[in-house]
């Protein structure tokens, strides 16, 4: 992998001697008298320079360098006796800059290597790292195929369950649904979508992952759970308040398109954001402009409006951990260099760098009960005989799917046969 950079650094070594700053500027005294000496000769006459102390050298020609060049001695003397400071100088710039040449030659020459080792071996390395990846899928598959198929069927029983309100929600029979109605069938449709890639990301070894993903739908749970207890007006003000994050995104986007060159929001479009927020803002204070402001005018309380302080409100707060270990798997906080979810906190010496069979269990959990507990808000909102029933047997489901996934996650520990970092067959990591 690193051989130009080998050859390179070998290359400057051999060239960021003063022995050869003083044959260069030798060479340049015998070209300036009619006598050019080849590079060979160049790197013959300095091994035949000694430093003797201070700015003292002394020349003794040997016989590697005579055969190089039919250059005499004696006329190598004489240059040398002639060199001056000013010389030394001139030659040092000229090697720096044979230097660069030469660094920018072996990085051309190391990129046409790489491109082309690339494409020949495109296919067979796409074939090794394909093979790799579905053997260590089916390895984890050995345990986690059970706990990971319940955890895949109690989130088809949720869409179901939310598909089923949101069909009696919006058939011809009823009228239009309420804001809240409205806003919790998309939150639990948004909280199925994410769950099912939190489970295809716990299929694949990704545990860090699907715990950043459940970090999604833990504020889908939770704003559902505060648009539920303060009813359709307080939905009204969260549809209300896309304007707000509309108007924010705007701004992003326009900062980055004249770094990006990229053409800027129409000023007609962004002028109608800026007026309708103008409007909100006067219809329910400043206060709504915040990231959370519709919680705040829904709880009518002043001050700036957090997701914690809606946490707290709804009662999720028992979960705080679970989500500031989330936000080290988004975020590049110090944290997320030594913890990884998907590492035993005996293992902090392996660098993550792919799958891992460990850390799924919790993430199944948070995951299900996450679910669990906005679809029980959706489907209280058209419950009949059959969706309740339905509900019951998921959350009936979720004690076993918990075992399952506690036992799978056991037997990887007390086998000792832990997969990380590589896709490779297993090796213990104790």
């Amino acid at each position: 992998m690193d051989n130009y950079q080998r050859a390179l650094e070998a290359a400057l070594a051999r060239h960021a001697t003063v022995q050869i700053a003083i044959a260069v500027a030798c060479s340049l005294k015998l070209k300036a008298k009619g006598t050019k000496l080849t590079f060979v000769a160049i790197e013959a006459l300095a091994d035949c320079i000694k430093l003797t102390g201070g700015d003292a050298f002394e020349f003794e020609a040997t016989k590697q360098f005579l055969s190089a060049t039919t250059v005499t001695a004696l006329a190598i003397t004489e240059s040398m006796a002639e060199l001056t400071i000013a010389d030394i100088v001139r030659a040092s710039k000229i090697i720096k800059k044979a230097a660069t040449n030469t660094a920018e030659r072996m990085f051309a020459k190391a990129i046409a290597e790489q491109r082309d080792g690339l494409r020949i071996n495109r296919v067979k390395i796409l074939r090794q790292l394909k093979r790799e990846q579905r053997g260590f899928t089916q390895r984890l598959g050995r345990d986690w195929q059970q706990p990971l198929d319940s955890l895949l069927l109690l989130i088809w029983i949720c869409r179901e369950c939310g598909s089923s309100v949101n069909v009696a929600a919006r058939s011809r029979a009823t009228r239009a649904p309420s804001k809240k109605v409205e806003v919790l069938t998309r939150l639990h449709a948004r909280a199925c979508q994410t769950a099912l890639e939190v489970h295809v990301l716990l299929s694949n070894g990704f545990a860090d992952g699907a715990l950043a993903r459940w970090r999604t739908l833990y504020e889908l749970d939770v704003v559902a759970a505060f648009v539920n207890r303060y009813g359709s007006s307080a939905a009204y003000l969260f549809t209300e308040h896309h304007v707000v994050c509309a108007k924010k995104h705007a701004d992003a986007y326009n900062e980055s398109a004249i770094t990006l060159g990229l053409p800027k929001i129409p000023l007609p479009e962004y002028n109608r954001l800026v007026r309708k927020c103008r409007t909100l803002e006067k219809r329910y204070g400043k206060h709504f402009l915040g990231d959370y402001g519709w919680a705040n005018i829904a709880l009518k309380r002043p001050g700036r409006m957090t997701f914690r302080d809606i946490v707290n409100i709804v009662g999720y707060d028992h979960l705080r951990s679970d989500y500031a270990t989330a936000n080290s798997s988004i975020h590049a906080t110090a944290t997320s260099l030594y913890f990884r979810v998907g590492l035993h906190e005996t293992h902090d010496e392996v660098l993550l760098a792919g799958p891992s069979n460990l850390g799924l269990v919790d993430v199944v959990s948070l995951t299900a009960q996450a679910l669990l507990g906005l679809t029980g808000t959706t489907t209280n909102l058209k419950g009949n005989i059959d969706r309740l029933a339905l509900l019951d047997v998921a959350q009936s489901m979720y004690s076993d799917l918990l075992q399952e996934a506690e036992t799978a996650d056991a037997a990887i520990l007390d086998r000792g046969t832990a997969m990380a970092y590589a896709l490779r067959e297993p090796q213990p990591m104790s």
